[in-house]
Formats: C-alpha cells, structure tokens, sequence
C-alpha cells in the first residue's frame, strides 16, 4: 500500500557471488526447513536442491514511502467484507491463499502475486521483514511452499502440510506468529544487507515491506529484472509514481523519471532471453510517446461521443465523431501529428442504471516503425497481453484511469494480469463481453479511421509476397496465345497427402503416441511437449514445476529408447515403426496441451 503524493521507491538487490551468505551466516534461519527440502515428492526435483555446505546467494526486494503490512497479525479467517475501516493485509499476504485484500480496481486482485516470490527460490522459500505506518510495529516472517510431503527421519502420522513457516509458533496449537525481538530482526536485516532501519527511533522514515528469497535462481539478473521492470512500469516511473533501483553486486541500474533515459545504456538486452532485436528503440521510442501524454491538459484531447450509453460499444463513427473535423484529424494523422481522444464506452453493473464512463487512447504514425506498438495500461500497471494495432508504421497507447473503469477491467484480468477475458469476471456487468472488445480494439479502430485511403489500385502492393509471371499484351490485339499453342488447363487432381509420422490420442489422465507402420521411414527421434492450458498467455511458458513433473509420472512404452525426460519434456527414439508411450497420472480436472514434433 503506498503513501499518497509521494513516489513509491523499490529496491531490488541481487546479491551474486560476492555478497552470499556463508553456511554458518544462514544455517539458524533454515533450521528444522532441511529435513521437509529433503524429503521425498516434496515439489523440488532432487538434482536442483543446492548443497547446503555452500554459500546462499539471495534476491531482496524493498518498498519505501509504503504503509507495511497492516491488519491483526493473529487474524486467522476473514469473513468481514464490509468494514473497511479494518486492514487485513497481514492476513490475505500470509493466511489466506489465491485471494487478496485489495479493494475492486486496485492494480493485483488475484492474490496470486506472492506466489512468485517462493518461484525464485530453489527451495521454495521466502522471508518478509515488515514495519508498518499504523502502530510503526516491526515483525519478520517466513514461509516455505512444498507439496504435502512426509519426512523419512520423523514420519508423521497424515503427511506434512505444504506450508511451513518461519516465526514463533503458539504453544497451545503451534499457530504461526511473526517474529516481534528487535534482536532477532537486526541479526537477520544486518545478514541479509537491508537498507530498511528496523531500530524504534528510524521506523517512521522505514514503514514498508522486505522480501528476501533465499538460494535465487540464476536465470535473475540486473537485466533480467530492469528489463521486466521497464516493461511493465515504465508509465508510473515516468509519472513520477515510482522510482526502481536494481543491484546486482555493484552494478547499478536506477529507474526513474530522470534517470530512465541513460539507465538503458546499461541494460545489455542480449542476455535477457526471448525479446526483440529492436526492443532499445522501442523502449526509447515509447517513453518519448509516453512523455507527450504526460504533458497534455484536458483541452489537448479530442471527445468523442455517444447518444445512448446502452450502445456505448459499438463503434459508430457518425455519431462518434460527429463534432469533429475527420478530414482534418487524417491529415494530422498522416503528417505524424500524435492525437489524443477521450472515449466513452457504457457502463452497467448488475442491477444498475446504465452510464458512461471514459477511457484515454493515443495514436500516431511513425513509418520508422517495423511493427506496430501496442500499450494498454490500466491504472499503473501494463497490461502486456493485449494487441490492437496489427499494421507496421503505428504506435498506440490505451490508459485507463477512470475509478469504476479501473474496477471493471481489473475485474476482466486473468491471474498473471496479461489480458482482458469476460470469464474472469466474479461480479456481474451488463454487455460484459462486448465492452471489453471495444476497449481492445479501439485503437485499430481509429487507426482505420484515420488512415487515408489510398488512391486507385496499388498493382504492386503484395509483389513481395505473390509473384506470377504473365505475358504481355501484343501489339496485334488482345489474344495473347501464340500460334500452335493450346492454353492448358490446371489438373485436377492434387498429390495425396503425407502419411502422419505418429498417431496421438488422449486418454483421461494422460495421451499416448504410437507410430504409423504404414510408413517407410520412421522418425529418427521424437519429442513431446506438454502444459496445462491457461487462459493469458502461451501455456508452455506458463508451464511450472508445480503443475507436474514427467520423471514422476507413470509411463509405458514399447520398442523406443528416451534419452531425456524431465518437467516437461521428453525425448526418445524410436526402435521401430511400431512404437508406443503412454504418460497416465496428470490432473483430470486440467487440460492438457501437448506439442509433438
């Protein structure tokens, strides 16, 4: 929760090599954690577990300028939605789990974003020291997710629950409590380099939250992270809202309204897997963008309008422009002039009056650019999933700020908020569908708008992409068969089609691949791909070790040798054409997506 008219400053310190903590600087803060790590079908494959006896490098993320984790740190169960004048944020971050306690409209709703933090760990674990504004108490808990598990030394007698915690624990029922002896959160913020000052007399200047995340992943880096948080947000950095330090060792990279500028000169995108080759010159490109709409007053934007809000959205451009100057706006369009509408589109819960509520979009051409530039961001933060414009030579921006507006839409995001889908919906809306497509694709709808249609036909348009050599015309008239030559007519029939190299088919809790023995030649190798389908994004990279693990997993085969297997994936090659493998033991309550090749 962040202080009003004062920016938000986050920390984030990757520790490397250089600043890792030594065994016996960390061993305390993991004891009676090792035994359930080295557990057998815990979650954690065995070959990843690190070794104990070497040096822990961390992950430390710090806000500043934020109100701490409020709320009763005993509060167990919440049931009460009314009263708001109660903070529960102690509660929904570490009792309650795939819910939070943001307010409708606030930026995450889903209550999953605490779950990446135990993804970064190898050990699935994370800490948190808090200060908080209301009462300026400091307390340190943590927490470690694992599958339910039992322990070979100390079996019990209905397995261990997945969530074990780091703090005091009630004698009476062994209830989590956070840790409160300042001497104990000294030692652990001076281990792990802290900048938050925890002393009684410094907490006033210190309110807010630290995560540390122990034994990080390597694939964490200064460009990693500054890459990641440039591309979701870099609009609130350039508002002035947020200002982001990343560290790595001694390498520095400061994100700020300033400083964004010259930190990209130190940004080595080559190391930062899966991104364009252009992405610098977007980023550039983007801010300056982002600066114009910063700078425009009210009277800078062009309003559109509807009648009858139970049609706000349909896109009508007679009634929706209709006190506007459309020749005009193509023509500033067309000489790359930026422009600035404000839009409305109806607005209707359940059981209410119908209204308008409006939402910014943005658009300019720019010929310079490769590929269009799609933004749409609600409140702060970057909806990265959503793409409108689909032509070269444009850049658009969406924002949404309006209060009910920023309610709806975060209402229409998934859980990793990348998109806008009606079935994420847990209140109800009238046209719910309908409005979210207007939003969406608003700004391929003014960019056909405003594109000036070009004259005449463009014979050479697609030349690039389909080419047929045709004769000329003769001189003589327009027959342009020669002498002795009959026109030939297209056969008729096609070659048949190539006999599939494999046969798939699904079973309840799994799918099995045979070979066809139909064809001459086998495959040399196969391999498989798998995930669970999502609703935002690509399901393979959506894929995590927690949906499941192909080397626990059931498989039968025949006359194929695997030479890989594992998470996701595997490998094999076939002996002969009639080969099998079958996989059994997924989630049936899941859709399995599977990627043979």
């Amino acid at each position: 929760m962040k202080r009003d008219n004062i920016p938000a400053k986050v920390r984030i310190f990757i520790s490397g090599k250089k600043y890792a903590l030594k065994p016996d600087e960390y061993s305390d803060f993991l004891d009676g954690l090792t035994p359930h790590l080295q557990s057998k079908n815990n979650g954690i494959i065995p070959t990843e577990l690190p070794d104990f006896n070497s040096p822990m490098p961390y992950i430390l993320f710090e806000d500043f300028n934020t109100k701490g984790l409020e709320g009763d740190p005993i509060e167990f169960e919440y049931n009460d939605y009314t009263d708001q004048s109660k903070a529960h944020n102690f509660y929904f971050f570490w009792r309650a789990y795939g819910r939070s306690g943001k307010l409708a409209g606030k930026m995450g709703s889903w209550g999953v974003g605490k779950s990446v933090f135990p993804a970064l760990s190898k050990i699935n674990s994370f800490w948190t020291v808090t200060i908080r504004e209301s009462d300026k108490k400091a307390y340190l808990i943590g927490q470690s997710v694992l599958r339910t598990h039992d322990r070979i030394d100390k079996p019990a007698k209905c397995a261990y629950f997945p969530y074990g915690y780091f703090g005091k624990f009630a004698p009476e029922d062994q209830f989590a409590l956070p840790e409160d002896d300042l001497g104990q959160i000294e030692k652990f913020s001076k281990a792990f380099l802290l900048k938050r000052n925890v002393e009684v007399e410094n907490r006033d200047s210190n309110t807010g939250v630290s995560i540390i995340i122990p034994f990080a992943k390597e694939e964490v880096s200064i460009n990693t992270v500054a890459y990641a948080t440039m591309e979701q947000f870099f609009y609130p950095i350039l508002l002035g809202k947020l200002e982001v330090e990343v560290r790595e060792e001694e390498n520095v990279v400061l994100l700020t309204k300033e400083k964004i500028l010259n930190s990209i000169e130190k940004i080595d995108f080559g190391k930062v897997p899966n991104i364009k080759e252009n992405v610098k010159s977007i980023f550039l490109s983007s801010f300056e963008f982002t600066k114009w709409i910063i700078s425009l007053k009210g009277k800078d934007y062009y309003q559109l309008n509807f009648p009858n809000p139970s049609t706000a959205y349909e896109w009508r451009k007679q009634e929706m422009f209709k006190d506007l100057d459309i020749a005009d706006l193509q023509e500033k369009f067309e000489n790359g002039t930026p422009l600035a509408f404000n839009i409305p589109v109806k607005f209707q819960p359940e059981g209410e009056q119908c209204g308008l509520r409006y939402f910014k979009a943005y658009i300019q051409k720019d010929e310079r650019l490769l590929e269009p530039e799609n933004f749409f961001i609600r409140e702060y933060l970057t909806i990265t999933g959503i793409k409108s414009l689909k032509k070269k030579g444009v850049r658009g921006m969406v924002i949404i700020d309006d209060k009910d507006l920023v309610t709806f839409f975060g209402h229409a995001e998934g859980p990793a908020h990348t998109g806008w889908h009606k079935d994420n919906f847990k209140v109800k809306y009238e046209s719910t569908d309908k409005c979210i497509s207007f939003v969406k694709n608003s700004l391929e709808r003014l960019y056909n708008i405003l594109i000036i249609p070009a004259q005449g036909i463009d014979k050479n348009l697609l030349k690039d992409f389909f080419y047929v050599d045709i004769e000329e015309d003769n001189d003589k008239g327009t027959n342009n068969s020669k002498p002795g030559k009959k026109k030939e007519n297209p056969p008729d029939d096609f070659p048949p089609r190539s006999p599939k190299k494999y046969i798939l088919t699904q079973t309840l809790d799994g799918f099995k691949v045979t070979g066809n023995s139909e064809l001459e030649i086998m495959p040399e190798e196969v391999r498989i791909k798998l995930a669970y389908d999502s609703m935002d994004g690509n399901p393979f990279k959506n894929y995590s070790e927690h949906d499941f693990d192909l080397k626990k997993l059931k498989i039968s085969s025949s006359n194929i040798n695997i030479s890989k297997r594992e998470m996701n994936v595997i490998e094999f090659k076939p002996v002969v054409n009639n080969f099998s493998i079958l996989v059994t033991g997924f989630d049936t309550k899941r859709d399995l997506i599977i990627d043979v090749k």
